[in-house]
């Protein structure tokens, strides 16, 4: 299959187009049918999934017994529920369509991942630190009612200062989502710092734009200028184009955090591959 350097790059190639592909024919297709709008909305589905299913192939690669296993199992079902979360808002969004809600049963899914995102970072704290359990909870449970709090906070105080087209609902779930990813990057961040000169954590940084495409979804559905269905436009078009780059990013970074456990450190520079036993299934 070649040497996992070469595997990686053709992966970041492979991600580049499809991102240019999405956002080439979201432009180009005007007057949207139902069944072109259903396709636009499978692909984030697909690029979740994608990213679902390497995070599932870190998981299987330790043994019950690997401390780092619980890790990427939380990682792993956080982000299959983002890709149920896909499915639901595709399909409803297609029998909806211009009547769809802003919040619907996907966002169930969504919290649903994020708190397992979050458990999957406390857990890779805890391993880290050597933080014993109840410290741990202690830990997360601060950081997810801050969370809440803040969500919460702007929702309640938003109506008081302004006329937003939002329901407080709506207000503190397009404000959790962001906060919710910018914790897990700026944790990822925190974890680069003192572990394995950033390797690996590499991971958590497609969380960065994760967090800019919900900012910019939040801020531009607040104002009325994001395009649920219909034909878009270019704000519309860079934040879709960007959250469809975070999961592609995000899978193209647990293929190469798969190499790493595979191969070792230098697997960038590997000039022949190990000998296919130590290569676990390869």
């Amino acid at each position: 299959m070649g040497l996992p350097s070469t595997r990686w790059k053709w992966g970041g190639i492979s991600i580049l187009i499809c991102a240019v592909a999405y956002a080439i024919l979201a432009h180009f297709a005007s007057s949207r049918h139902l069944w072109q709008e259903l396709l636009l909305n499978l692909t984030f589905a697909l690029g979740a999934g994608w990213s679902a299913w390497r995070a599932s192939r870190m998981w299987r690669r330790f043994t019950p017994l690997d401390p780092p296993r619980r890790v990427w199992r939380f990682f792993a079902l956080g982000l299959w529920c983002w890709t149920a979360a896909e499915l639901l808002w595709a399909v409803m969004a297609y029998f909806y369509g211009e009547e769809l809600p802003v919040i619907t049963l996907a966002d169930l899914c969504w919290v649903v991942g994020c708190l397992l995102l979050i458990a999957s970072l406390a857990v890779q704290y805890r391993l880290l630190y050597r933080l014993s359990a109840a410290r741990t909870h202690g830990w997360l449970a601060t950081a997810v009612g801050l969370l809440l709090l803040l969500s919460g906070g702007v929702a309640l105080l938003v109506p008081l200062v302004a006329t937003p087209e939002l329901s407080r609902g709506e207000l503190f779930l397009l404000v959790f989502y962001p906060l919710a990813d910018l914790l897990l990057a700026i944790g990822a961040w925190h974890i680069a710092r003192s572990f394995g000169e950033g390797r690996f954590a590499r991971v958590w940084y497609a969380l960065f734009l994760f967090a800019i495409s919900d900012t910019l979804y939040t801020w531009l559905l607040s104002e009325g200028v994001y395009v649920l269905v219909g034909d878009s436009n270019f704000l519309t078009l860079l934040t879709d184009t960007l959250y469809l780059g975070a999961y592609l990013l995000l899978g193209w970074m647990c293929q190469a955090q798969e190499y790493l456990l595979l191969y070792g450190p230098r697997w960038r520079h590997l000039k022949v591959l190990p000998p296919r036993s130590l290569r676990e299934g390869e």
